[in-house]
């Protein structure tokens, strides 16, 4: 453990420098729970610093994560060494390498650069032990309206849909620390992958499934999860390591760092035309499986394209910060030659994209945006933030332009050539060539290829990983539990599995007892009245808000990593695990994560869906005002092209989102028409289901609700238009005559309070009413 000469047989690798990265912190997680035993006394004036005040040595944890890397050295993947990881990892506070300099500077930087001299990162106060701490909501510091609210805490438990609700209390201890790390130690003793890539991707699930609720810290704001500054950290020394292995080589050891210097390079990727792609079907007969296998390509794709641009960079899979929703967020090193590396991916994404969706469908990739050291400060991330967001925007004007530099073959005239020869179109996209029949009609081979996947998704548990880092859905398998156990190494689709890698995706489908998807109009036939499917479209309001204003110059690169971790969870396993729960047999996931979600089903399931989620979302944020959601819901009969109604779901939610033009009055819905708040939404439902009642008991009839409509749409026209105001005003008098003649059951004892209900449910609500009234109207309506 003395100085390790850089050029030496000791150097160490690529792998072990982000092993040790990963690992720098774990000894927290040891030292919590009191696993003395894994506490390495006799090291400690090797790896420990002291206090120059006090002369103590500080930072205990460090002697706890070089016990553990040292107990799991039989698990470690083939040429890793042990020792070496062990001691990046554990001297990060008192470095004596420029390789302990890297990781020490990764965990600063992941940290925004707020760290300072402390005597320990981990003591108590008079009030309470470190290890009683909980890990505090990082939703709760959003605030966009000088609001704040109250703090939340997460308790002690595996990630899953049931423990990502954070309280206003919670019990940490000794105890739940020791709970923990039973399961998480056992887990991490049984990871016997072989293979670094896969080895690392199996101990990113194991980290996530159970550092997420684990402050990083318990010193400064314990917002930042042990996960989510584990990776962020890992993220920039393994950048700084290839950075200044690449640019200095020989005279590595010799190196000081600059902060000054434009070490980083942020690469974003965003895919346009994601909605106008999944919805563009020309046939109806296919729809349920195309629609959910198109949205999982499109997530395949982005997932595809982010591991070929680190892979081909040779960077390891913790440099994608974030990818969720069709964008993703990716850390490098800048040089020269990863500048022109990523030209050429750029291009070759861009072909292929060209090729396969012929101008459809595209993947912006941005150009790289250097950042220092010093740009990755909390007060200066915010601009780097912005110039990100700037370059991604930019590079969406200009689709396709590394092709135009080159000769290349013109695609359409080669697809319309295809047709031509084959004499026939595909009817499901109406763009390629039909030359593989499918129950008798000729349909292209990407759409056959993609009508297998949606069969398949409903049953899948993981995806097959891939040999080599390249695009397209041509040569990934979905397994089924029986193949799962059989394949090399796989991706288990949202459910953590011990040994594998893990993607978040929902893909719910409601299926027949045969195990085939329903079809839209199977779906339609369970609604309740009218036989109409309904879709509805939702996304967070002011996300770029959130992200760059929202933490009042608190943010950094983990708080941003950890904000958008939680939403593309929620959205995602979480949102899966609610269905299926709630409503396994009515509602449709066609797209889903980042921040956004699209559902289609029955239309009275799809309202009342609304609802739910909207309330599990306030679970959530806690009712932050500053975090909200605004959503658009459309009724349909099954039979209209898809692409129809998802064109008048998105005007119905940019109707919520205009709806007030100030930015903290977004948060509403739109439903028949009419734009409410979900406060006002709730209320209205709760109204829809008193007239219901009033009306299946022959109060009222279905005539009276329909003259609702017209008194509804009398006062729009005082009100807004101001049109024919003399005779529109009577609809006041026109209610009261309608309602003492209507009214049934004078001599009912409930008469009295039936009719000033019904007063007064006009009167308040006449602006808003044309929801209620027409939800009960579906409600009774035979098709």
């Amino acid at each position: 453990m003395n100085q390790v000469r850089e050029n030496s047989i000791n150097q160490p690798s690529l792998e072990e420098i982000t092993l040790g990265a990963l690992l720098h912190d774990i000894g927290k997680f040891a030292q919590r729970a009191g696993e003395e035993d894994f506490k390495k006394e006799e090291m400690r004036p090797l790896i420990q610093k002291k206090d120059k005040k006090t002369e103590r040595y500080t930072h205990d944890h460090a002697l706890y994560t070089f016990g553990i890397v040292e107990s799991i050295r039989d698990a470690l993947p083939l040429k890793i060494r042990y020792e070496i990881v062990a001691s990046l990892a554990a001297c990060h506070h008192e470095p004596s390498t420029i390789f302990d300099k890297m990781i020490q500077l990764g965990d600063i930087i992941s940290a925004g650069l707020e760290r300072k001299e402390y005597a320990d990162t981990e003591t108590s106060d008079e009030k309470k032990q470190f290890y009683e701490i909980p890990l505090s909501c990082i939703l709760d510091q959003v605030d966009l309206i000088g609001k704040k609210s109250p703090k939340r805490f997460y308790n002690l438990a595996p990630l899953s849909p049931d423990s990502i609700f954070p309280t206003s209390t919670t019990m940490v201890g000794k105890k739940e620390y020791a709970n923990l790390w039973k399961l998480f130690y056992n887990d991490l003793l049984k990871l016997r992958v072989q293979e670094f890539e896969n080895y690392l991707d199996a101990l990113i699930a194991i980290y996530e499934h159970y550092l997420w609720c684990i402050p990083s810290s318990t010193i400064q704001e314990p917002d930042i999860s042990l996960y989510d500054h584990s990776i962020t950290t890992t993220a920039f020394s393994a950048c700084l390591y290839k950075y200044y292995m690449e640019t200095n080589g020989q005279n590595i050891g010799s190196f000081d760092f600059n902060l000054k210097e434009p070490t980083f390079l942020f690469i974003s990727g965003d895919v346009s035309g994601i909605q106008s792609y999944i919805f563009d079907l020309k046939t109806t007969e296919s729809n349920a499986k195309l629609l959910r296998a198109r949205s999982f390509e499109i997530e395949l794709l982005t997932t595809q394209a982010a591991n070929l641009i680190i892979k081909t960079l040779n960077l390891p899979k913790v440099c994608i910060l974030t990818n969720a929703g069709g964008q993703f967020l990716i850390l490098v090193h800048n040089t020269e030659e990863v500048k022109t590396k990523i030209r050429k991916l750029r291009e070759t994404i861009e072909r292929y994209f060209l090729n396969h969706f012929l101008g459809e469908l595209s993947l912006n990739i941005s150009e790289p945006v250097e950042s220092s050291i010093s740009d990755l400060k909390q007060e200066e991330f915010p601009h780097l933030l912005q110039k990100i967001k700037d370059s991604a925007i930019a590079s969406k004007y200009k689709k396709f332009n590394s092709l135009l530099k080159t000769k290349s073959d013109h695609i359409l005239d080669k697809e319309y050539n295809r047709i031509q020869e084959k004499d026939a179109v595909c009817p499901v996209c109406d763009q390629r060539a039909g030359e593989e029949k499918k129950e008798g009609i000729l349909i292209c081979r990407t759409c056959n290829r993609l009508i297998k996947i949606g069969e398949k998704l409903p049953k899948a548990l993981a995806v097959e990983a891939q040999k080599d880092a390249r695009l397209g859905v041509e040569d990934v398998y979905l397994l089924t539990e029986s193949q799962l156990k059989q394949t090399k190494f796989a991706y288990s689709i949202n459910k953590y599995r011990i040994g594998l890698g893990i993607y978040h995706m929902p893909y719910h489908i409601p299926l027949k007892d045969t195990g085939e998807p329903l079809t839209f109009e199977e779906l339609a036939e369970q609604g309740e009245g009218t036989k109409k499917i309904a879709m509805f479209k939702a996304d967070v309001d002011n996300l770029g808000a959130v992200f760059s204003i929202g933490m009042k110059g608190h943010i950094s690169i983990s708080r941003y990593a950890a904000l958008s971790r939680t939403l593309h969870y929620f959205f995602s396993t979480y949102l899966n695990h609610f269905i299926e729960k709630n409503y396994p047999k009515y509602i449709y996931t066609v797209f889903s994560g980042g921040d956004d979600v699209c559902i289609i089903g029955p239309w009275n399931k799809v309202i009342d869906f609304a609802l739910s989620l909207q309330q599990e979302f306030q679970r959530l944020v806690g009712e932050n005002p500053s975090i909200t959601l605004s959503a658009g819901v459309i009724l349909a009969h099954p039979n209209i092209p898809v692409r129809t109604i998802a064109s008048e779901a998105e005007e119905a939610l940019k109707k919520s989102k205009e709806a007030d033009p100030e930015m903290k009055e977004k948060n509403k819905i739109t439903l028949f028409e009419t734009t409410v708040t979900w406060k006002e939404f709730k209320k209205l439902m709760d109204e829809a289901n008193k007239l219901f009642y009033l009306l299946d008991r022959k109060k009222i009839s279905q005539a009276f609700l329909y003259r609702l409509l017209q008194y509804h749409n009398m006062n729009k026209l005082i009100t807004k238009d101001h049109k024919n105001i003399s005779r529109n005003i009577l609809w006041i008098s026109h209610l009261y005559y309608d309602i003492a003649r209507n009214l049934k059951d004078e001599n009912n004892i409930d008469y009295e309070k039936n009719k000033n209900y019904l007063k007064e449910f006009v009167h308040n609500y006449i602006q808003t009413l044309r929801i209620p009234v027409s939800y009960v109207l579906y409600r009774v309506r035979k098709d």
